[in-house]
């Protein structure tokens, strides 16, 4: 699948400047676009006929259809209850993802840090000399407030992973309904099909009826030479032919009538669900339309980058059918950062993809009777019972000797290398064709590490040489928190750092080289 070429929608969510700002005090945009779903939940108000003890003696159902539609009616009042529980779950996760990240628990995380500071304080004051004390507290204090930095994003990024996933969980629910609704349309509309069909071939069996009966009256008028008891036979014959033909046309006129009836019966239902349908398609829509707001807005804020960096958010997007574009990623990219994001996560997309499939392979293979074959020689037992039953004959052959010309009669042990060869062929397609697959996620897992180690360096190489850091305001971890994520940076920044280093001595070299040429 290619992904840059899915059609992009980035029309519909404003530019840089005017993107929503998700942050704690202004998370309620995140409910603004489901005012929608307040507006459609007034659908689904359950109205029940309530009728008096009176009111139900008068009112006789007048066929067993009449139990059939209160049965209905309840039915749908509890579908119309789901669907306002539907809503209200959307509406809920909204506002409990805004509580969250209002930080409704300041008061244990101001405490933990005061302890945590006086902890910091105190084993200062021990270990520093008192001309240097302001200067190491001052780099502890940046250090503990960086950590708490750390944290509240490593929570916010759990609240924010909650709130995904329920709002996955309403998508599927309301998913699964939806192909619920249209397979039962697509069901009514075939029997509607095939009762008009059957209509037709109703009426169709009567004209026929009917015009036989025409033509036997026809040639019954053409015959003149009548007696009277010909004539009696005839008018007998006659009319017990009417008489028929009124019976087959009263026949037909009820199976027409009942195949009407229950053509009515489904169109109706069909109304029914496509209005069920519209409703439920608007509503998966509004989910993905809150899914996009809240990827887009951790896309622009840039800190929820989790194990793969802001490549996860990026392929998350892509999903929805969504094209981040520049101005949708954090300001503190530059151009060829941005760039090298969107290549590894379309990268990465490729190795999940392969990797799904080399997964479905392997499920295949492990399903097949050579594989349940193999495994059943685990078993000592069994093994011997099979050697004892693998001692076959060939069929026999039958030589006449050229001396005594008798017949001998010969039976040979049955050579299993022919069926051997047979299933050693067939495994090894099978092996060969994994092995493929492997080489190629090999490859492309290698391909994406260079590309990432590649990215790396050079922003490495931007905030040693190029101030990158004062530029754009933000550490060098941070940034490279952003391609990675902040769950594996500890172990990359021991690599960059060594780079950082190697990178100044080489500058510190450079210019050592050139002032001592300038001196000579």
């Amino acid at each position: 699948m290619n992904i840059f070429a899915l059609r992009s929608s980035s029309a519909d969510f404003p530019k840089r400047s005017s993107l929503p700002n998700l942050s704690q005090q202004n998370i309620d945009s995140r409910i603004a676009i489901h005012s929608s779903l307040r507006e459609s939940s007034e659908k689904f108000n359950p109205k029940i006929p309530a009728f008096s003890q009176t009111t139900r003696r008068t009112r006789r159902f007048q066929s067993e259809d009449g139990e059939k539609e209160a049965v209905g009616s309840l039915e749908k009042w509890e579908e119309n209850v789901r669907g306002i529980e539907t809503v209200e779950n959307l509406i809920e996760a909204q506002q409990r993802l805004k509580r969250r990240l209002s930080h409704a628990d300041v008061v244990e995380q101001h405490l933990s840090l005061r302890k945590s500071k006086e902890r910091s304080s105190s084993s200062v004051n021990k270990i520093t000399p008192k001309n240097s004390f302001g200067q190491v507290q001052e780099t502890a204090e940046m250090r503990l407030i960086k950590k708490q930095e750390e944290y509240e994003n490593k929570e916010k990024s759990k609240f924010n992973k909650s709130y995904e996933d329920e709002l996955k969980k309403i998508w599927i629910e309301l998913e699964k309904e939806y192909v619920k609704v249209n397979d039962r349309r697509e069901l009514l509309r075939k029997e509607c099909l095939e009762m008009r069909e059957e209509m037709k071939n109703v009426q169709d069996a009567y004209s026929e009826w009917k015009n036989d009966v025409a033509e036997a009256e026809r040639k019954a008028k053409l015959n003149k030479r009548k007696n009277q008891e010909e004539i009696a036979a005839i008018l007998s014959r006659k009319q017990n032919r009417r008489e028929e033909l009124n019976r087959k046309e009263a026949e037909t006129n009820l199976i027409i009538e009942q195949i009407l009836k229950e053509i009515k019966n489904r169109t109706d239902e069909l109304e029914e669900l496509d209005d069920k349908a519209g409703l439920l398609r608007k509503q998966i829509n509004s989910v993905q339309a809150a899914q996009s707001t809240h990827f887009y807005g951790l896309l622009l804020e840039g800190k929820d980058t989790r194990s793969e960096g802001l490549k996860w958010i990026i392929k998350a997007l892509w999903k929805l059918n969504e094209i981040p574009q520049p101005e949708h990623f954090p300001r503190f990219l530059d151009t060829l950062a941005i760039n090298s994001l969107n290549l590894l996560a379309k990268k990465s997309l490729e190795i999940d993809e392969q990797s799904e499939i080399l997964l479905s392979q392997a499920e295949r293979k492990s399903n097949t009777p050579a594989f349940t074959e193999r495994n059943r020689w685990n078993n000592i037992q069994e093994r011997l019972t099979k050697l004892t039953q693998n001692i076959r004959m060939k069929k026999p052959e039958y030589k006449i000797d050229k001396h005594t010309k008798r017949m001998n009669l010969f039976w040979e042990i049955y050579d299993e290398d022919e069926t051997a060869m047979k299933k050693s062929k067939e495994r090894f397609e099978g092996i060969s064709g994994v092995m493929i697959l492997e080489n190629i996620l090999t490859k492309l897992r290698n391909e994406y590490l260079e590309m990432q180690e590649n990215e790396i360096k050079r922003l490495t190489r931007e905030c040693s040489l190029n101030n990158y850091e004062i530029k754009y305001k933000i550490n060098l971890r941070d940034l490279i928190s952003v391609i990675i994520g902040i769950e594996r940076v500890d172990k990359y920044m021991v690599y960059v750092n060594k780079n950082l280093r190697d990178l100044t001595n080489k500058v510190q070299t450079t210019k050592t080289f050139k002032f001592s040429a300038c001196n000579n």
